[in-house]
Protein backbone atom coordinates (compact mmCIF):
# COMPACT_ATOMS: atom_id res chain seq x y z
CA UNK A 1 0.00 0.00 0.00
CA UNK A 2 1.38 3.24 -1.05
CA UNK A 3 -0.04 6.57 -0.03
CA UNK A 4 0.83 9.75 -2.76
CA UNK A 5 0.72 13.48 -0.89
CA UNK A 6 -0.91 16.61 -2.58
CA UNK A 7 -0.20 19.71 -0.99
CA UNK A 8 -1.27 23.21 -1.18
CA UNK A 9 -0.50 26.40 0.13
CA UNK A 10 -4.30 27.45 -0.10
CA UNK A 11 -4.92 30.19 3.05
CA UNK A 12 -7.25 28.85 5.35
CA UNK A 13 -8.48 30.62 8.07
CA UNK A 14 -11.23 28.31 9.63
CA UNK A 15 -12.66 28.48 13.01
CA UNK A 16 -9.92 26.56 15.00
CA UNK A 17 -7.21 28.76 13.43
CA UNK A 18 -9.28 32.07 14.25
CA UNK A 19 -9.53 30.37 18.30
CA UNK A 20 -6.07 29.17 17.91
CA UNK A 21 -4.53 33.08 16.98
CA UNK A 22 -6.49 34.71 19.92
CA UNK A 23 -4.99 31.92 22.71
CA UNK A 24 -1.58 32.33 20.74
CA UNK A 25 -0.93 35.64 19.66
CA UNK A 26 2.13 35.57 20.41
CA UNK A 27 2.97 32.41 17.50
CA UNK A 28 2.98 32.78 13.71
CA UNK A 29 0.29 30.25 12.27
CA UNK A 30 0.93 29.71 8.75
CA UNK A 31 -1.41 26.44 6.66
CA UNK A 32 -0.72 24.30 4.03
CA UNK A 33 -3.45 21.48 2.84
CA UNK A 34 -1.93 17.77 1.95
CA UNK A 35 -4.30 15.54 0.61
CA UNK A 36 -3.52 12.18 0.85
CA UNK A 37 -4.36 9.37 -1.35
CA UNK A 38 -3.94 6.00 -0.91
CA UNK A 39 -3.08 3.70 -3.68
CA UNK A 40 -4.03 -0.54 -3.08
CA UNK A 41 -1.96 -3.21 -4.42
CA UNK A 42 1.26 -2.42 -6.01
CA UNK A 43 -0.36 -0.15 -8.07
CA UNK A 44 1.42 3.56 -8.85
CA UNK A 45 -0.47 6.15 -10.45
CA UNK A 46 -0.42 6.91 -14.32
CA UNK A 47 0.51 10.21 -15.56
CA UNK A 48 -3.28 10.77 -16.64
CA UNK A 49 -4.63 9.43 -12.83
CA UNK A 50 -2.10 11.93 -11.24
CA UNK A 51 -3.40 15.05 -13.69
CA UNK A 52 -7.60 13.86 -12.78
CA UNK A 53 -6.34 14.17 -9.15
CA UNK A 54 -4.73 17.51 -9.12
CA UNK A 55 -7.55 18.96 -11.02
CA UNK A 56 -9.93 17.26 -8.23
CA UNK A 57 -7.74 18.60 -5.06
CA UNK A 58 -6.91 22.13 -6.73
CA UNK A 59 -9.51 25.58 -5.68
CA UNK A 60 -10.91 26.92 -8.77
CA UNK A 61 -9.64 30.52 -7.35
CA UNK A 62 -6.07 29.13 -6.50
CA UNK A 63 -3.31 30.39 -9.25
CA UNK A 64 -0.50 28.23 -7.81
CA UNK A 65 -0.83 24.44 -8.55
CA UNK A 66 -0.27 21.70 -6.13
CA UNK A 67 3.04 20.27 -5.31
CA UNK A 68 4.34 16.54 -4.59
CA UNK A 69 6.53 18.45 -1.69
CA UNK A 70 5.18 20.07 1.19
CA UNK A 71 6.23 23.68 1.30
CA UNK A 72 5.96 24.00 5.25
CA UNK A 73 9.03 22.50 7.38
CA UNK A 74 10.19 22.67 10.84
CA UNK A 75 12.87 25.20 11.19
CA UNK A 76 15.22 26.15 14.27
CA UNK A 77 12.67 26.36 16.91
CA UNK A 78 9.89 26.14 14.83
CA UNK A 79 6.93 23.36 15.67
CA UNK A 80 5.59 21.55 12.63
CA UNK A 81 1.87 20.03 13.59
CA UNK A 82 -0.01 18.36 11.94
CA UNK A 83 -4.23 18.65 12.29
CA UNK A 84 -7.42 17.95 10.38
CA UNK A 85 -10.00 16.06 9.43
CA UNK A 86 -10.07 12.27 7.32
CA UNK A 87 -12.10 12.02 4.23
CA UNK A 88 -12.35 8.68 2.90
CA UNK A 89 -13.26 8.18 -0.70
CA UNK A 90 -13.94 5.26 -2.39
CA UNK A 91 -12.92 5.08 -6.56
CA UNK A 92 -14.10 1.77 -7.82
CA UNK A 93 -12.68 0.40 -10.86
CA UNK A 94 -14.85 -0.43 -13.68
Amino acid sequence: MAVVRFYSNEALNGRALQRAAKLFPHLSITTELCFNVELTGGESLKAEQKEVLLWLFRPPLQAEPLSDEPKLTEGSGDKLVEIGPRCCLWFLHT
